[in-house]
Protein backbone atom coordinates (compact mmCIF):
# COMPACT_ATOMS: atom_id res chain seq x y z
CA UNK A 1 0.00 0.00 0.00
CA UNK A 2 1.57 3.60 -0.45
CA UNK A 3 1.79 6.15 1.86
CA UNK A 4 -0.80 8.41 0.49
CA UNK A 5 -3.69 6.46 0.10
CA UNK A 6 -5.65 5.85 3.55
CA UNK A 7 -7.60 3.12 4.22
CA UNK A 8 -11.65 4.52 4.09
CA UNK A 9 -14.13 4.39 2.36
CA UNK A 10 -15.03 8.31 1.18
CA UNK A 11 -18.70 9.10 0.00
CA UNK A 12 -16.84 10.82 -3.09
CA UNK A 13 -15.18 7.19 -3.95
CA UNK A 14 -18.89 5.31 -3.78
CA UNK A 15 -20.37 5.14 -7.34
CA UNK A 16 -23.96 6.38 -6.47
CA UNK A 17 -24.55 8.87 -9.65
CA UNK A 18 -27.24 7.05 -11.94
CA UNK A 19 -25.66 8.32 -14.64
CA UNK A 20 -22.87 6.84 -14.05
CA UNK A 21 -24.33 3.55 -12.79
CA UNK A 22 -26.27 3.33 -16.08
CA UNK A 23 -23.06 3.71 -18.23
CA UNK A 24 -21.70 1.11 -16.04
CA UNK A 25 -24.39 -1.28 -16.56
CA UNK A 26 -26.28 -0.34 -19.76
CA UNK A 27 -23.57 0.65 -22.40
CA UNK A 28 -20.90 -1.56 -24.26
CA UNK A 29 -17.64 -1.94 -22.86
CA UNK A 30 -17.95 -3.62 -19.39
CA UNK A 31 -16.77 -6.58 -18.14
CA UNK A 32 -16.99 -9.01 -15.20
CA UNK A 33 -15.39 -11.32 -13.41
CA UNK A 34 -16.24 -13.83 -10.73
CA UNK A 35 -14.79 -15.74 -7.58
CA UNK A 36 -17.84 -16.89 -5.96
CA UNK A 37 -19.71 -15.57 -4.16
CA UNK A 38 -18.40 -12.21 -5.78
CA UNK A 39 -19.05 -10.91 -9.27
CA UNK A 40 -17.46 -7.61 -10.33
CA UNK A 41 -18.62 -5.33 -12.81
CA UNK A 42 -15.70 -2.67 -14.32
CA UNK A 43 -15.41 -0.15 -16.72
CA UNK A 44 -13.01 2.45 -17.12
CA UNK A 45 -14.74 5.63 -18.59
CA UNK A 46 -13.23 9.54 -18.89
CA UNK A 47 -12.64 10.89 -15.47
CA UNK A 48 -14.17 14.12 -14.29
CA UNK A 49 -12.23 16.69 -12.53
CA UNK A 50 -11.73 16.05 -8.77
CA UNK A 51 -12.82 12.99 -8.65
CA UNK A 52 -11.37 9.82 -7.18
CA UNK A 53 -9.45 6.82 -9.62
CA UNK A 54 -12.20 4.36 -8.48
CA UNK A 55 -15.21 4.43 -7.81
CA UNK A 56 -17.01 1.62 -6.49
CA UNK A 57 -20.56 0.26 -5.81
CA UNK A 58 -22.01 -2.53 -3.28
CA UNK A 59 -25.07 -4.86 -4.46
CA UNK A 60 -27.00 -7.21 -2.73
CA UNK A 61 -30.17 -8.54 -3.99
CA UNK A 62 -33.27 -9.06 -1.93
CA UNK A 63 -34.13 -11.93 -4.52
CA UNK A 64 -30.86 -13.66 -2.88
CA UNK A 65 -31.01 -11.72 0.34
CA UNK A 66 -34.18 -11.37 1.58
CA UNK A 67 -33.77 -10.19 5.31
CA UNK A 68 -32.49 -6.66 5.21
CA UNK A 69 -30.34 -7.03 8.11
CA UNK A 70 -28.29 -10.33 6.49
CA UNK A 71 -28.31 -7.33 3.11
CA UNK A 72 -26.25 -4.71 5.42
CA UNK A 73 -24.60 -7.32 6.55
CA UNK A 74 -22.72 -8.52 3.15
CA UNK A 75 -22.48 -5.02 1.93
CA UNK A 76 -20.90 -4.25 5.16
CA UNK A 77 -18.57 -7.11 4.62
CA UNK A 78 -18.11 -6.10 0.95
CA UNK A 79 -17.24 -2.65 1.75
CA UNK A 80 -14.58 -3.41 4.49
CA UNK A 81 -13.12 -6.14 2.39
CA UNK A 82 -12.74 -3.60 -0.45
CA UNK A 83 -11.58 -0.35 1.28
CA UNK A 84 -8.49 -3.04 2.53
CA UNK A 85 -7.22 -3.50 -0.41
CA UNK A 86 -8.44 -0.56 -2.33
CA UNK A 87 -4.73 0.50 -3.26
CA UNK A 88 -4.73 -2.31 -4.99
CA UNK A 89 -6.91 -0.46 -7.70
CA UNK A 90 -5.86 2.83 -6.74
CA UNK A 91 -2.18 2.83 -7.23
CA UNK A 92 -3.04 1.26 -10.80
CA UNK A 93 -5.45 3.60 -11.84
CA UNK A 94 -3.19 6.43 -10.95
CA UNK A 95 -0.96 6.42 -13.64
CA UNK A 96 -4.52 7.05 -15.78
CA UNK A 97 -4.88 10.24 -14.92
CA UNK A 98 -8.03 11.49 -17.13
CA UNK A 99 -9.38 7.84 -16.52
CA UNK A 100 -11.66 6.76 -14.13
CA UNK A 101 -12.44 2.75 -13.17
CA UNK A 102 -16.30 2.20 -12.20
CA UNK A 103 -16.90 -1.05 -10.17
CA UNK A 104 -19.61 -2.94 -8.74
CA UNK A 105 -19.40 -5.29 -6.25
CA UNK A 106 -22.41 -7.51 -6.72
CA UNK A 107 -23.54 -10.74 -4.40
CA UNK A 108 -24.45 -14.12 -5.93
CA UNK A 109 -24.89 -16.13 -2.96
CA UNK A 110 -28.35 -16.81 -0.77
CA UNK A 111 -26.43 -17.12 1.94
CA UNK A 112 -24.56 -14.93 4.45
CA UNK A 113 -20.57 -15.67 4.54
CA UNK A 114 -17.81 -15.44 6.92
CA UNK A 115 -16.06 -12.32 6.31
CA UNK A 116 -12.97 -14.37 5.33
CA UNK A 117 -13.88 -15.46 2.60
CA UNK A 118 -15.73 -12.28 1.58
CA UNK A 119 -11.98 -10.94 1.61
CA UNK A 120 -10.66 -13.78 0.15
CA UNK A 121 -13.15 -13.15 -2.87
CA UNK A 122 -12.80 -9.11 -3.18
CA UNK A 123 -8.90 -9.98 -3.15
CA UNK A 124 -8.58 -12.38 -5.77
CA UNK A 125 -11.48 -10.60 -8.18
CA UNK A 126 -9.14 -7.52 -7.03
CA UNK A 127 -6.37 -8.81 -8.53
CA UNK A 128 -8.21 -9.97 -11.84
CA UNK A 129 -9.01 -6.53 -12.61
CA UNK A 130 -5.54 -4.97 -11.89
CA UNK A 131 -4.38 -7.55 -14.22
CA UNK A 132 -7.03 -6.66 -17.08
CA UNK A 133 -5.99 -3.02 -17.00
Amino acid sequence: MSDGTSQTLCKSERLNSMTLIGRLFNEPGNRATTVFPVRAIYKIVEREADTPAVRVLMSVPKRKLHHAVDRNRVKRQLREAYRKQKALLADEMESHEDKQLLVAFVWLEEAVRSSATVENSVSRLMNRIKESL
